[in-house]
């Protein structure tokens, strides 16, 4: 159903579908449905007088464009996210991207003018890279990855020269910020399994303190 919602075809992509388009097209609708992308979804949903998707997320291939060395991009102008086909390796990748860039819409929600701050963008890179393409890593190693994907995140809109220390600035506060997931208690164990016990509801408002310190 989010799919539904939220999956487009991007211009000219119906005359031009070459194989790896057409996979990532076609599995888009499972990447949207992945517990993760899901709960992210009916976050931003359910933001009032926000609308960061109204075009939704789809695939293209961006070689020869600025884009064609990232594997995705949330566009706040155009209000939709776009998966570049053509750097997706699997499902997985998919998944991941898909993850990271609707974070980047939860934060356009959130924080409306975040992108015009560089402070703020590397915030939200390093958000999007510990609960997109890093997430399911090892402490350490996800901290290094983190660091890494967040730091060349905020370069292509911050510079090279300033991307190193803007995301050490920030990377604390923002890596702790986990909303919307921390909106759901820590997992408990019981007989031996998991469960998740619901927290207060998405619709409470939580306290944001990576976002909140830099404005």
């Amino acid at each position: 159903r989010f799919c539904t919602r939220f999956c487009t075809l991007s211009s000219g992509a119906m005359e031009q579908l070459d194989g790896q388009l057409l996979w990532c097209s076609e599995e888009l609708g499972l990447a949207l449905g992945r517990p993760r992308a899901q709960l992210l979804a009916k976050s931003i949903l359910m933001v009032p007088n926000c609308r960061p998707l109204v075009r939704g997320v789809s695939c293209r291939r961006c070689a020869g464009t600025k884009f064609a060395n990232t594997k995705g991009y949330y566009h706040g102008l155009s209000r939709r996210i776009v998966i570049c086909s053509d750097n997706i390796t699997d499902q997985r990748d998919l998944d991941n991207t898909v993850g990271h860039e609707l974070v980047h819409a939860f934060d356009q929600c959130r924080r409306r003018h975040f992108e015009v701050d560089c402070n703020l963008v590397a915030c939200s890179e390093v958000r999007a890279s510990n609960m997109g393409e890093c997430a399911y890593l090892p402490p350490r190693d996800r901290r290094a990855c983190v660091r890494r994907q967040a730091t060349a995140s905020t370069a292509t809109q911050c510079g090279d020269h300033r991307a190193a220390a803007l995301v050490e600035r920030v990377f604390d506060r923002c890596q702790n910020d986990m909303e919307p997931f921390s909106l759901f208690r820590p997992p408990l164990r019981a007989s031996g399994t998991r469960r998740y016990l619901p927290g207060p509801g998405l619709s409470t408002t939580l306290p944001s303190p990576g976002m909140d310190a830099f404005r």
